[in-house]
Formats: structure tokens, C-alpha cells, sequence
């Protein structure tokens, strides 16, 4: 039954994204404006919402709000803004932690051989509660981006004091220089111990990074012309490459006195001159030595495909993953032109995607499945979550456990992507984003509408939905047919036909009449004290809620 009900769901999705993608009146599948012009048309709500929900992970009111007050420009302005250096993660809840005591943090501690358990799942903790505390920022989203874009597995270089600055890394970076991120990553602690940068040396090159550098970090591959040769670079330029990143080793354990720390070991170093194919311009790298690897990360950045590489990915992410020839020469090419002319800053290219009518084009609402992370906070920020009072370490550890753990079940497990090429939802065809609901994750995804009505518990802390909350955000609470476009207009990704808010409203007033709502929440207002009445209204509108979070569009964005 549950498989049944999965492939239920998803034909209704995949029927939903290709309705709102192929309306009845169009000639065409593709979207009305292939422009990246600004954006001139109507901002309100709709838009608003659209560009928050492809840019945070889940809207809170008072955000929607905010930018439809601001305007598209002024909305945009925050999105850049660069966000406030967070916090280090801390010790949340281990009684007994060697290195660290409870709410002190571990990162620039040494710390004991073996004890790194408790440290991952505290860094993974970290960044769920800097994703549910951000505000409109397009920080996290991004760190997001880079962290399927430059995968690398916790579980596997198994340090959460590189952990710690490899993310951080990517957030620091994120909607900085390209080029520059790409170098940095390149001799980073985690991406050495990950592809066994630390292992590659002149005696026994390692290819494995210099493999992925071409194929998934900048080029890609292009079409094949040989046995493991493509347009964009061939096997001899992989093993040159390997020659090229020799000699950089990752030492230490974080223990007294042997920090984690990354060095260049000059006699690990190839030394010999590497010639490269006309693939990469024919070109040959003279022996630098430790600076070598910026020498080849210089080859890269001349070839034309590296800006187009990363122009449709961030199309990908943030748009769609079906890129026609049309959206090549409208869409990527000029966007890989812009980034080229900006020397790879990454902010004034995907600002221009973000502003442009390309991107507000009704043909992209509602078209993306949400990925567990997009999931789950649209359900536990868009809703009024009670927090404990007062919201120490230990709460705020609680709720990101919650959240890490609710991510993870679905098959998203910050940290630690399923491989070196990121999650599949990102680059596997033809099944792309539908790849996020089969019959395991579709039963974790259902867990959280179920509580919304008790709330949860975490590590002995509890959290509640305060749902007559929102109706604080609401224009006229009075009115049931505003109080259901208020939640839907923050939960599901196109506006409600007359049809659908009579369907809702039935579920928040079963078969009465509008002014049975209007008398009930008045009375209500007139004595909050009203247990009884507060528990009455508190369940109408979680009948609304769990209905929508039940519906197919509730999984799109």
C-alpha cells in the first residue's frame, strides 16, 4: 500500500509540474520570456514568495511580508548581504565530553584520539539551527549549493575539526570569487583526506581529486571522443594534473600539540614540466612547485566551458534541470559571458538570474520538488513553532538533532552526500528532483504533518506548534477565506482557484457558514483565558494545515 501510494504521489506531482509548465494555452513547453532583463512586472505576494522560497529554506510571515514591502531590488539587497560570522558549534549534550564541557565548543580545542562521534553530530547540529535562525539571507541556501557542488563525506575523512572549516570555507566563500573558492577547496584539509589529495605523490600520483577537479568541479566532460578521453579534457590531462597536486599532505589529529594543518612537502612533489592537450589549449605547466596548483587551476579557468559549467548548475539549482537549447543560448551563455567579464565573482551573476524575468516566468512556479531540507523547514518555520523557555544550548541542541536526524531519514544527510558527485536529485536523469520521494522517504515526509497537532520531543525537550500564532500575520482573521489564502500562500506555490479554497475552508469549518468562524475567533479574542475555546480554534486550523501539508503541491516549490 505504501509503494502504491508513493507512485500515487508522484505521478500527481509529475502531473502538477507539467501542468503549471504546459498550460492548456500554450504552444510551446518552455517559458513565455527567455530574458535575463530585469524584472518589470507585478511584485507582490506571489513573486515575493517565489523568490524566497528558491532562495531560504522556508518562509517565515514576517519575511514574506518584508519583502513585498521592501520590493524586488531592496528584497535582493538583503539576499547578498554577507551574514554575521556564526557562532562555534558546542558541546550540546554529552555529559561526560573530555574536550569540551556542556555549551563549550570543541573547534579550537585538542582534542582526544577517537572522540570524534559526538563532534560530527554536534557540527551537523550547528548548521540546522544557523539555517533555522537565518533571515532573509541567501547564505545557507548557497553553502547548500557548494557543499553538493564540492561533495565531500564527513563519515569518510572523519575529522569535525575539518569538517568545521571546510563548511565554513564554502559559507565564507559562498557568493565570493569562483576561481578563488575552487583554489582554497583545492587544499583544503577535508577534499585532501576525502579524494586522497594527502596520498598523491611523485612516487604514485593520485588521480582522484584531479579526475573530479575536471569532471565535476569545473569543465565537465562534454562528449565523449575516446576510450575515457571527452571535449573538454582527456585522460593524459588527468594523470598531468595528478603530477601537478602532488606533494600537499594533511598533518595532524587535532591532539596536544598536532593541530590538523595542511603543508606542501617539496620531495613528494612531481617536478617534471606536465604538457597538456589541445583540449586545455595545448598548454604546458613549467614546474613551480608549491605554487603549481594555481598554475592549473589558471588552465582551467581559461577554457570557456568552466563558466558555462557553472552557470547551468546555479540554473539548475535555483530554476529548473530541464535546459533546452533555447535556455543554453538565451539563459546560460550570456549568464557564462557575465561571469567571465566579472572575473568569476559569483554575486553579480546569479544576482542577474535572480532579478531577471527569465526567472520570475510563471512557467517555473510550482516546478521543483523540494529537497528534505526545503521539506521540513517550509513546515517549521512557515508554522509557529513554541520554543522552550529559557532556549539554552540544550534546547537549541534538541531542535537541531530533530531537524538533522528528520533530514537524514529522508536521504539527505548534511555532511555527508552520497558521493563525490553530490546528491543524485542534482545531476541523475531523467528522474532528477523526483528521486527525493520513494516508499522510505515518503513515510519519513508524513511524520512531520502528523505532529503538528502534538508537537515533538527531542533529547527530553518539547516542542509545540502554536498555530493561532500565525493568525497574528494575518490581514483579517475574522474572515475564514483570508485565514486560508494566509496559510497558503506561505505553504503551497501557486495561488488557490475558488475550487481549492472551498476544499480548505471545509476543512477549517466543515460545511458552516463563514460567520460561525468570524464569531468563534471573536469570542475567542474576548477571553484568551478560554482554554476550551483556544483548544477549539488551535484544532480548526490544524484541520487547514494538515490539509494542505497533505496535498501533492505542498511538495513543490
Amino acid at each position: 500500500n505504501r509503494q502504491v501510494f508513493c507512485i500515487l504521489l508522484i505521478d500527481r506531482i509529475s502531473f502538477l509540474t507539467k501542468y503549471h509548465m504546459e498550460p492548456s494555452n500554450a504552444t510551446t513547453s518552455r517559458p513565455s520570456s527567455m530574458s535575463l532583463s530585469p524584472y518589470k512586472g507585478p511584485w507582490n505576494k506571489l513573486q515575493a514568495a517565489h523568490l524566497l522560497r528558491r532562495t531560504l529554506f522556508g518562509i517565515r510571515p514576517e519575511q514574506l511580508k518584508q519583502a513585498v514591502d521592501l520590493g524586488l531590488d531592496a528584497t535582493l539587497d538583503l539576499l547578498f548581504q554577507p551574514a554575521p560570522v556564526p557562532t562555534l558549534p558546542v558541546n550540546y549534550f554529552k555529559q561526560d565530553d573530555v574536550d569540551a564541557a556542556l555549551g563549550e565548543t570543541w573547534v579550537d580545542k585538542p582534542l582526544t584520539p577517537g572522540n570524534n562521534g559526538y563532534k560530527k553530530r554536534s557540527l551537523e547540529i550547528w548548521w540546522m539551527n544557523l539555517i533555522y535562525q537565518q533571515g532573509i539571507s541567501l547564505t545557507e541556501k548557497m553553502t547548500l549549493f557548494w557543499h553538493n557542488h564540492f561533495a565531500t563525506e564527513l563519515d569518510i575523512y572523519n575529522n569535525p575539526v575539518s569538517g568545521y572549516r571546510h563548511i565554513s570555507l564554502l559559507r565564507e566563500n559562498c557568493l565570493g570569487n569562483f576561481k578563488s573558492l575552487v583554489e582554497q577547496v583545492t587544499i583544503d584539509s577535508a577534499m585532501l583526506r576525502y579524494l586522497n589529495g594527502n596520498q598523491n605523490a611523485r612516487q604514485s600520483p593520485n588521480e582522484n581529486y584531479a579526475r573530479e577537479l575536471f569532471e565535476l568541479f569545473t569543465l565537465g566532460k562534454g562528449p565523449t571522443i575516446g576510450e575515457g578521453d571527452y571535449t573538454n579534457y582527456t585522460e593524459d590531462d588527468v594523470r598531468e594534473a595528478a603530477k601537478v597536486l602532488t606533494g600537499w599532505v594533511v598533518r595532524g589529529n587535532n591532539q596536544p600539540d598536532n593541530p590538523v594543518r595542511v603543508e606542501f612537502v617539496n620531495n613528494r612533489h612531481d617536478r617534471s614540466d606536465k604538457k597538456f592537450s589541445k583540449n586545455l589549449g595545448g598548454e604546458t605547466i613549467f614546474t613551480q612547485q608549491e605554487g603549481e596548483y594555481k598554475l592549473l587551476i589558471d588552465l582551467i579557468f581559461k577554457q570557456k566551458v568552466t563558466a558555462r559549467y557553472i552557470s547551468r548548475k546555479l540554473v539548475l539549482w535555483f530554476l529548473h534541470y530541464e535546459i533546452d537549447e533555447n535556455i543554453e543560448s538565451a539563459i546560460i551563455e550570456p549568464l557564462a559571458s557575465q561571469l567571465e567579464a566579472e572575473n568569476f565573482e559569483i554575486s553579480p551573476v546569479l544576482r542577474t538570474l535572480l532579478s531577471s524575468e527569465f526567472f520570475f516566468d510563471a512557467y517555473f512556479k510550482g516546478t521543483m520538488i523540494k529537497n528534505p531540507l526545503d521539506y521540513i523547514f517550509s513546515q517549521l518555520k512557515v508554522l509557529p513553532l513554541t520554543l522552550p523557555e529559557p532556549f539554552t544550548f540544550k534546547e537549541e541542541g534538541a531542535l537541531g538533532d530533530y531537524l538533522f536526524v528528520a533530514a537524514r531519514d529522508q536521504q539527505m544527510s548534511p555532511f555527508n552526500p552520497p558521493s563525490v558527485a553530490g546528491w543524485p536529485a542534482y545531476y541523475q536523469i531523467p528522474q532528477h528532483y523526483s528521486l527525493w520521494i520513494n516508499s522510505v522517504t515518503l513515510v519519513e515526509r508524513r511524520k512531520i504533518p502528523n505532529r503538528i497537532g502534538n508537537g515533538f520531543n527531542r533529547r527530553g525537550t518539547r516542542f509545540t506548534f502554536d498555530l493561532i500564532a500565525h493568525l497574528d500575520h494575518v490581514e483579517d482573521p475574522f474572515d475564514p477565506n483570508v485565514v486560508v489564502q494566509s496559510f497558503a500562500e506561505l505553504l503551497l506555490p501557486l495561488p488557490l482557484e475558488a475550487e481549492q479554497i472551498d476544499i480548505y475552508k471545509d476543512a477549517l469549518i466543515p460545511g458552516l457558514p463563514d460567520y460561525e468562524w468570524s464569531m468563534e475567533y471573536g469570542e475567542y479574542l474576548a477571553d484568551q483565558s478560554n482554554m476550551a475555546q483556544r483548544g477549539s480554534i488551535q484544532r480548526k486550523l490544524q484541520a487547514l494545515v494538515s490539509s494542505m501539508l497533505e496535498a501533492p503541491e505542498f511538495h513543490l516549490s
